[in-house]
């Protein structure tokens, strides 16, 4: 396998999503939404349809690795 020269390695790309977890309050049914807009309070569970008003999310603090 040859590199032509005009071909140039692409630099690697790392990006942070925030990841939303949800429990619906009809169904208990778990679901989760990456980088979900923080100030939005309603949303449809994907297993039962119905609608679940969110007050406020819970924080958690991050683990160091």
């Amino acid at each position: 396998m040859s590199i032509k020269q005009n071909d140039k390695k692409k630099a690697p790309l790392r990006s942070i999503e925030r990841f939303h977890h949800f429990r619906c309050g009809h169904c208990s049914g778990w679901w989760g939404i990456g980088d979900a807009p923080a100030d939005r309070k309603d949303w449809y569970c994907p297993w039962c349809g119905k609608k679940n008003s969110f007050k406020k999310a819970l924080t958690a603090r991050a683990i160091p690795c």
